[in-house]
Parts: structure tokens; C-alpha cells; sequence
């Protein structure tokens, strides 16, 4: 094959291009490491070990979950206080400012030695991050719509389809000694023939669950290993000139249209999509059909437009912008034709 038949062009990498990365990973205190501090965080340990005391009693093969808060000015991924959890690993978060932890009798105490004669000084870096430390509670696991059906009506058409979520531990062993653990506990609280497993693929698991009353929720958010009580929910939406045109009147209050104009690089947005069909000014394509993937662009899109709805975000004055959607060859910027020709992609006025 000819040179000028290449169909893509190789842009080397120059001396200057490569920079050394200047931000992050410097150890920073958050106050001072004070005998107090480190009293103040054994205990807290301590008490996470008495709230699971007849789990770890049960079986040492049994692990926990705890709930580390840290300070709001710690929450960059660069001041995770990884080094505190050297016993007890983190295995997930919720919000940003909270991190999961794997527990064990064993590892909490040897948590709490090193506590009391830190082993290192981004060690003690991280006892300065730490606002709080604790068991997951009841409270914690069932959900704030299952909580707020408690006292209403909506609760008797949910009770046959109760979801509980359990912790991914990203261990099999430890995986499977909670779903059996939880599987007995179930038994025990009289829920033996009243659940199932619900799966979707490999990783994704439910146990669905008939109770009679929101004290059964209460039971259920008590067994350890569990990480949410929540409902199965139900979604449809009617296909109807109606329904879309009233559905695209409720995503466009409290919204203008922008002057900006937005390139989207990506594999493609749907055409089909009556709700982001206004807004597409310009579709430039660089690949065959068959090589288009809508779905990303499409959730991209959707979020640059309607975000705030998406996110459950209350805010005024949303704008709704112009898109150039760019289905984009191997090469971002410059392209290299068949004949050896170049065609440049320029977005005037636009954010990429």
C-alpha cells in the first residue's frame, strides 16, 4: 500500500510534550495528631467491634462493613486516607465524603495498635483527615422512600416486592460466606420461603423479599452484610404525541435557549430522539454506518441538556444549547482521506 493511501496519519510525540505530574499525592494534614485524636478514633473503633460483636462471635470467616466520614476539605481522591485502612480495606463509597471499609474482629484491633503508634507519617496524615467513624446502622440501609411509605397507603402495593441489596466485598470467598450468611439469618427471621435471588448478569444481585410490615423492613436493614432495603420499582411511559409533547414541556421549564455551541466527539447521537432532535445543528460523520455506536453520545447529549432534571438538581435559568455531533476516525482533529487529502474539524464558538 502506497503511503498516500494510509488512512490515518501518525503524529509523533515531542520532548516538550511530556511533562512530569505536579499536583497530588503530597502528604497534607488536616490538624495536629494529638494523644486525643488518637483516643478519640480507637474508641471509635472499639465501638464499631461491639456493634458487631455477635457477628465476629458467629464466625471469624464473617466480615462487616464500617463507614468512614472524612473532613470535607479531604474528600480529593489524593487524601483518601488509604494507609488507616492497611488492616481494614476500603471495598466502595456512597457519598463523596464516605468510604467503606471491610471489617473483622482481628483487623479492627490491629487497626486500633496502629492507631494508638502510627507507622508512618501519611499514616498520620490520615488520622487528620478522619471526621467520624462508624458500624452501618438500621437507619442507614432502608431507603428514604420505603421510610416515608411507613406511614402512608403506598406501602401495601410494595410489601410483595421488597429489594435488598448486599455489600460487594470484590472477594468471592467473601462474597459467598455473606449471601449464605444472610441466607440463614433470613431463615431464622422468618423469611425462609419468602425471597428469592433476582439476578442480572454475574455481578449484579438482589434478593427480593415478601414482608407483612414495615417492622419486617427493620428486621431485614438489621442483618449484617446488607447494604439497602429498597422496592422493586415499576416504569412506563406511553409512546404518544401527547405524553412526549407534555414530557418535553416539563424538561424545558425553567429553561433559554443558549447561543453556545457544544461538539460532541463521540460515535454518534440517536436520530430517533425527539428530545435532542431540536438542539442538533450539525452532524459530521467520519465512519460507516456500521461502525456508529449511539448510545454514549446519546447519554452524553442528553446530560449536557437536561442534567439538572436527570440529577434531581433544582436550578433556574437552564440553558439548552446548540450540538455539533462528530462521529470521529481513530485520529481526533485531523483527518486523512483516501487520496492523501487533509480536512480539518473546527467547531467555531463551541466547548469540546
Amino acid at each position: 500500500m502506497s503511503e498516500k493511501n494510509l488512512p490515518i496519519k501518525l503524529v509523533l510525540q515531542k520532548e516538550t510534550d511530556i511533562q512530569g505530574n505536579t499536583g497530588g499525592g503530597k502528604i497534607k494534614y488536616f490538624g495536629e495528631v494529638t494523644t486525643e485524636l488518637q483516643n478519640d478514633i480507637s474508641g471509635k473503633f472499639e465501638k464499631m467491634a461491639s456493634y458487631y460483636e455477635d457477628v465476629f462471635q458467629e464466625s471469624d470467616l464473617i466480615p462487616a462493613v464500617g463507614k468512614i466520614t472524612v473532613k470535607p476539605e479531604a474528600i480529593a481522591k489524593s487524601h483518601k486516607p488509604n494507609d488507616l485502612c492497611r488492616c481494614c480495606p476500603i471495598i466502595g463509597s456512597e457519598d463523596l465524603n464516605e468510604i467503606y471499609i471491610r471489617v473483622t474482629q482481628k483487623t479492627i484491633r490491629e487497626t486500633i495498635k496502629l492507631v494508638k503508634n502510627p507507622p508512618s507519617e501519611r499514616f498520620r496524615a490520615n488520622l487528620t483527615a478522619i471526621e467520624n467513624i462508624s458500624p452501618i446502622e438500621v437507619s442507614d440501609k432502608i431507603s428514604d422512600s420505603l421510610s416515608q411509605m411507613s406511614s402512608q397507603d403506598g406501602f401495601e402495593f410494595v410489601k410483595g416486592k421488597i429489594k435488598v441489596k448486599l455489600f460487594d466485598f470484590d472477594d468471592e470467598f467473601d462474597n459467598s460466606q455473606i449471601m449464605g450468611y444472610v441466607k440463614r439469618k433470613l431463615s431464622v427471621l422468618g423469611f425462609a420461603n419468602r425471597h428469592k435471588i433476582i439476578s442480572y448478569g454475574e455481578k449484579i444481585k438482589y434478593i427480593k423479599v415478601q414482608v407483612d410490615s414495615y417492622e419486617d423492613i427493620i428486621k431485614l436493614a438489621s442483618i449484617n452484610g446488607v447494604k439497602s432495603v429498597d422496592f422493586f420499582q415499576e416504569y412506563s411511559l406511553p409512546l404518544t404525541e401527547y405524553v412526549n409533547t407534555d414530557l418535553q414541556m416539563l424538561l424545558d421549564s425553567d429553561s433559554f435557549e443558549s447561543d453556545l455551541n457544544i461538539g460532541i466527539i463521540d460515535g454518534g447521537i440517536s436520530k430517533n430522539n425527539t428530545f435532542l432532535k431540536p438542539y442538533i445543528k450539525v452532524r459530521e460523520e467520519y465512519v460507516s454506518t456500521a461502525y456508529i455506536n449511539e448510545s454514549h453520545a446519546t447519554f452524553i447529549a442528553s446530560t449536557i441538556q437536561y442534567g439538572n432534571k436527570l440529577n434531581g438538581i433544582s436550578c433556574a435559568n437552564v440553558p439548552h444549547f446548540n450540538e455539533t455531533v462528530i462521529n470521529p476516525p481513530a485520529e481526533l482533529g485531523r483527518l486523512t482521506d483516501a487520496g492523501g487529502g487533509e480536512q480539518s474539524i473546527k467547531i467555531e464558538n463551541s466547548a469540546v
